[in-house]
């Protein structure tokens, strides 16, 4: 994993955590073990503005830094390689497939 910066927004990988930095304030979001990818939702954009989503090898992770909670999104897959956000659609790819998760309907979408 490698730092990202969104909406002013630098997200950065320290250890078992991944820091958010912005206007001198520093927040923390403890990981869980082994983190794949992660990917930040960008405010206005349909779904998901301002949540990270963290790519575990099984199962998808969503962060709130605002209302500090997580959840588990999505599960049910395995050795999820990548993940990516453009609008209300969250791409997971693995080596058999990529997989479509519309935030909207919060299902899987086949192509």
């Amino acid at each position: 994993m490698i730092f990202q910066e969104v909406d002013g927004v630098r997200y950065t990988p320290e250890g078992d955590s991944l820091v958010a930095e912005a206007y001198g304030e520093r927040k923390r979001i403890f990981l869980d073990e082994n983190p794949v990818d992660y990917c930040v939702g960008v405010y206005g954009d349909g779904c998901g503005g301002g949540r990270i989503f963290v790519l575990y090898g099984t199962y998808v992770k969503v962060y709130d830094l605002e209302q500090e909670e997580s959840f588990v999104l999505y599960e049910g897959f395995s050795q999820g390689q990548n993940i990516n956000k453009t609008g209300c659609q969250l791409n997971i790819q693995t080596p058999l497939k990529r997989i479509n998760y519309n935030l909207s309907t919060m299902k899987e979408e086949t192509e």
